[in-house]
């Protein structure tokens, strides 16, 4: 049976999403935004303008770890691929 050209793109997906080189790259964002946080919190200004300034790195954080994060757990719906630890296995 012949695959369909969405399986073929959700197949890539999957892999550019679970490569070990992107995790270890979502864990160094996250050791750097959690020190970056602390460092401004405690040494840093305090506003930039209307904005909490400690926030900054944590909205990086947010958005270079929590979206591949969020697009594993969207693939693995789109493939039906649930279970008890869906969360656990990411």
């Amino acid at each position: 049976m012949a695959k369909h050209a969405a399986d073929t793109v959700l197949e890539r997906l999957d892999s550019t999403l679970s490569a070990p080189g992107l995790n270890r790259a979502i864990l160094i964002v996250t050791l750097g935004a959690l020190i970056a946080h602390f460092a401004v919190l405690w040494l840093g200004p305090q506003m930039i303008g209307s904005v909490h300034a400690p926030d900054f790195p944590l909205f990086v954080l947010f958005v270079f770890g929590g979206v591949p994060i969020l697009a594993q757990l969207a693939l693995k719906l789109l493939r039906h691929d649930i279970d008890a630890d869906i969360i656990a296995d990411e």
